[in-house]
């Protein structure tokens, strides 16, 4: 019995040891506070550009939000087809106040609901905090409409946003 106990007590000891608290995601909180609904103009290029504003995590850095990525696949991250309209972004940039997408679709009133998806990197990588396992990914999924009034002004309408958050595996 005390031959089978001692090493059960060396892996247990090894794996307290290996376990790190995590202080990048649940102490911290979600990446975005709020997303203000934007603005829609056409730019001199005759294409689209989608304006607004955003409050996010104090912490965060603006090299952190350089790094987002549009998600340009026609499934989520489980493998489920969703829709996802990527192709008629010609551009985005987020900052930790703002963003923009450029969209090189020209009859963009008529285009219907319109959905994007959006990947940003692990904190670990950007600020000091840490945690356990492989690297966490977070991701916005964002939804609109663009109407075009009587006279010919474009507005934004039924905008949602979402903040989802995947753990990376041990």
């Amino acid at each position: 019995m005390v031959r089978l106990t001692i090493p059960i007590l060396i892996i247990y000891c090894i794996s307290l040891s290996s376990c790190t608290k995590d202080t990048c995601n649940s102490k911290l909180g979600d990446t975005f506070q709020s997303i203000d609904i934007p603005t829609i103009s056409e730019n001199v290029f005759d294409s689209y550009l989608l304006q607004g504003n955003m409050e996010t995590m104090d912490k965060l850095t603006e090299a952190y939000f350089d790094s987002t990525t549009m998600i340009r696949s026609d499934k989520d991250r489980f493998g489920v087809e969703w829709q996802n309209d990527n192709e008629i972004v010609a551009d985005f940039q987020f900052s930790e106040t703002d963003y923009s997408i450029e969209f090189i679709e020209t009859d963009i009133a008529n285009y219907g609901k319109i959905v994007l998806h959006f990947k940003l990197r692990d904190r670990e990588e950007f600020i000091d905090c840490e945690h356990g396992g492989s690297g966490d990914t977070y991701y916005l999924n964002i939804q609109f409409s663009i109407m075009e009034s009587s006279i010919g002004e474009l507005s934004v309408e039924d905008f949602q946003w979402e903040e989802a958050f995947n753990a990376g595996s041990y």
